[in-house]
């Protein structure tokens, strides 16, 4: 018997014999057979392809029995029917038991589960060059799509399908408004993928711009921080980074807030040390008039009028405690910071450094740290158990702020401390006028340099006097911290004291001070400081011994209080770097 698959698309052609065909001078009595038979093929391949009929089968195998009469499979044979249950795989479909054939995508990939839904029309349609039967209309599920590359790839960016959103402008052309794309992560035979979201930013065409990666460790990488979310996603490891909190004064020089506090390795603003060729080479400023935009706040290095040698190397330091670091430690990092410089320092440099010695002890005083400053354009040689992690290179910093960028993987074997460095690599100053400002300063995880993450200033307070606490009596401090800073029980030469820490300091400190008074029942001037303290992580009370000259109304056990005096100070550091 045949079916409607037989006929010829030439109407002329259909000479077969009746009633498979109608031939030229056919008898008068086979007209009727004829055209009952098409009417039959004609109603037979209704049924197949209207969702009359019902698979049959279990599993990912499906049967069907056709209205049709099928021997064997031809190229374009359509089905349609409803299937009894899903899939949950890879499924094949059997009609008239001339041989069951995998049902694929149209891709001729094998199915996702529930491309098949129990109880849904779908149609397929017989694929000859694949042996196959292709699903016309796959629905895996109410709330899913499926999308699957044929290629086998494991190149970098390979494997990769897209959603890709377009829309028309009032013009009528066409444009690609944003895109989704998810892709292989690596060059390696694995599973990794990553999904890469880009928008158009209005000069894209079709290549819009990517706005955010998700890698394969669910890291995300934004290219602009998130608007509206407090100190926004990207996690800055800089303390400090606006240079908005200094302790020990807006202004350090030779003489302030004592003398050598301009030397080369001394801490300054808080959480920065100054790194320079020789002591008094530069003057250390909080600037508030010319800070980058966006902050109050930045540092000025100057080369002072009155600086005793000129045409030397300087710059900034800061070391990452490693307890903030060890998350970054053989990571990818980007190091970057608004920077403005006179023009005679032509040359400005920035590095992400490592240090594999001691935890926590890195040193910096005398060589230290640099071994050998060496000549300008030439990076300065770093001292044993420092590492650069890059090559650094002039910036080519202008007279105006500019965001500058490096990065590097801090592989180091056995690092133990990470540290940044931002320094003048020029021999040829000019005294009170070469300046370098340097202001917004992060480090983050990633290749690239994302929007600058604001702090709050309560954030940067807290987190700087882990490291330092600095009394002064003369209000130079960004914050005036003086009056009574400790209690104690005294006696007629000494007493006993103690200070409640509100941010656990990072070890025990150590304690100096300067024109420190105590007042009970008589008053003087303290002359010592013997820490009780030595040993400890994380110190909540700090308890100490202070001496001074004797005094006989200071009866045994009797209760006063320390303050600092005009022009003194009293200092508890737990700063890295020795």
């Amino acid at each position: 018997m045949g079916e409607i698959r037989d006929y010829n698309v030439s109407a002329d052609s259909n000479t077969a014999t009746p009633p498979d065909g109608a031939p030229e001078g056919m008898a008068p009595s086979t007209v009727n057979n004829t055209m009952r038979e098409a009417y039959a093929r004609i109603k037979r391949f209704y049924n197949d392809t209207n969702g009359a009929n019902t698979t049959a089968g279990s599993g990912n195998t499906y049967t069907l029995s056709a209205s049709r009469t099928v021997a064997t499979y031809a190229a374009g044979d359509m089905y349609v029917a409803k299937f009894n249950h899903s899939n949950t795989g890879n499924a094949t479909l059997n009609v008239d038991s001339v041989g069951a054939k995998s049902i694929v995508t149209p891709s001729l990939n094998e199915l996702p589960v529930n491309s098949i839904r129990a109880n849904g029309v779908y149609a397929v349609v017989y694929e000859a060059s694949a042996d196959k039967f292709i699903l016309l209309d796959s629905h895996p599920s109410e709330n899913q799509i499926n999308l699957k590359n044929p290629d086998s790839e494991d190149t970098a960016g390979g494997r990769e399908s897209q959603i890709v959103f377009k829309g028309l402008q009032s013009g009528s052309e066409e444009s690609t408004l944003g895109r989704i794309q998810a892709s292989h992560e690596g060059t390696s035979d694995d599973q990794k993928g990553q999904l890469i979201f880009s928008t158009n930013d209005g000069s894209d065409s079709d290549a819009p711009t990517t706005a955010m990666t998700i890698a394969s460790d669910q890291t995300v990488t934004f290219a602009k921080n998130p608007v509206g979310v407090s100190a926004g996603i990207t996690k800055n490891y800089i303390l400090n980074p606006e240079f908005a909190y200094s302790q020990r004064g807006i202004s350090i020089n030779s003489t302030t807030p004592s003398s050598g506090s301009n030397s080369h390795s001394v801490a300054i603003i808080d959480m920065y040390r100054l790194v320079s060729d020789g002591d008094d080479i530069v003057d250390i400023n909080q600037t508030q008039t010319e800070a980058p935009s966006g902050s109050k706040t930045a540092i000025e290095l100057l080369v002072p009028s009155d600086a005793s040698t000129t045409n030397k190397k300087f710059g900034i330091l800061q070391f990452l405690e490693n307890v903030n670091c060890e998350s970054i430690i053989g990571q990818e990092v980007t190091l970057s910071a608004q920077i403005k410089a006179a023009s005679d320092l032509d040359d400005v440099r920035m590095a992400i450094i490592s240090w594999s010695g001691d935890e926590d002890l890195p040193a910096i005083s005398s060589n230290n740290f640099i071994s050998a400053w060496e000549s300008e354009g030439i990076n300065p040689t770093l001292a044993s158990n420092y590492a650069y992690e890059h090559t650094p290179s002039d910036l080519n910093v202008t007279t105006s702020y500019a965001k500058y960028s490096v990065t590097a993987t801090i592989d180091t074997a056995n690092t133990k401390n990470v540290a940044i460095f931002i320094w003048s690599n020029v021999t040829g100053t000019t005294a009170g006028t070469s300046k370098l400002h340097i202001g917004q300063v992060m480090l983050e995880k990633g290749n690239t340099a994302s929007d600058f993450v604001f702090p709050e200033f309560s954030e940067v307070i807290n987190s700087c006097r882990r490291y330092l606490h600095f009394m002064v009596a003369d209000g130079t401090s960004t914050i005036q911290d003086n009056g009574v800073f400790a209690n104690g029980h005294f006696f007629t030469t000494a007493a006993r004291c103690e200070r409640a820490l509100t941010t656990p300091m990072r070890v025990a400190p150590t304690i100096t001070g300067s024109n420190i008074k105590y007042l009970g029942v008589s008053s003087g001037t303290v002359t010592g400081f013997n820490s009780e303290l030595t040993a400890g992580r994380n110190i909540t009370m700090m308890s100490f011994n202070v001496t001074y000259s004797t005094n006989s109304s200071m009866f045994s056990g009797c209760s006063a209080r320390l303050s600092v005096g005009s022009g003194g100070f009293f200092i508890m550091t737990a700063e890295l770097g020795a």
